[in-house]
């Protein structure tokens, strides 16, 4: 999907669409011609999405000046989801894979603004992966890899579970506390 001004110059479009029910494909969205990806962001709203891949991967590519925003992220059978790109991808609701996996990818960042999230599956933020912003307190019941940067911001007196482990080169910050399973790798962990 391109987001597109009709005149140069423009400084900000939102476009807001219903639910969308995707399989595995890739959903890019990019600003137009018209937009300065450094002054200008082109954002694409959508409802509630629905990853029905029969246990694929589906995935959200946002370039950079693009921001995507949903509201809840829900796998219908174990479906992985993969976030790339250079832009902004919120997901403002809950995010439930099942046992499907969670991979950051690209130089943006992805906020999860849950209140809850479920998932069974490997969370990974690959080298060059930009950040993964956790913004309430998750329990993540598979293996965490961290290889770039990882924030857990629920605030404090909040607490989040990390069941299997955390692994990796990347940053990961948290602020509140942690119950982390085991740790292995050689990033950093700081609380705040």
């Amino acid at each position: 999907i391109t987001l597109e001004a009709f005149t140069p110059g423009t400084l900000s479009l939102t476009q807001q669409l219903g639910d969308l029910s995707i399989g595995a494909h890739t959903l890019n969205v990019v600003s137009g011609l018209n937009f300065d990806p450094f002054l200008a962001t082109s954002t694409l709203g959508l409802g509630n999405v629905t990853l029905d891949s029969a246990g694929g991967t589906s995935t959200f590519n946002v370039d950079t000046g693009a921001r995507l925003t949903t509201n809840n992220v829900t796998s219908l059978a174990n479906e992985s989801l993969t976030v790339d790109g250079a832009g902004i991808t919120v997901i403002a609701g809950t995010l439930d894979l099942g046992a499907g996996n969670l991979t950051k990818n690209g130089a943006g960042t992805l906020f999860v603004n849950a209140v809850s999230g479920t998932w069974t599956g490997s969370t990974t933020v690959n080298t060059g992966g930009g950040a993964l912003a956790f913004n309430s307190a998750m329990t993540l019941a598979g293996q965490v890899t961290n290889n770039n940067y990882l924030l857990f911001n629920s605030g404090f007196g909040t607490t989040n579970t990390l069941t299997t482990g955390l692994d990796g080169s990347g940053f990961t910050e948290f602020t509140g506390e942690a119950v982390i399973g085991t740790r292995s790798g050689s990033g950093d962990i700081n609380f705040q």
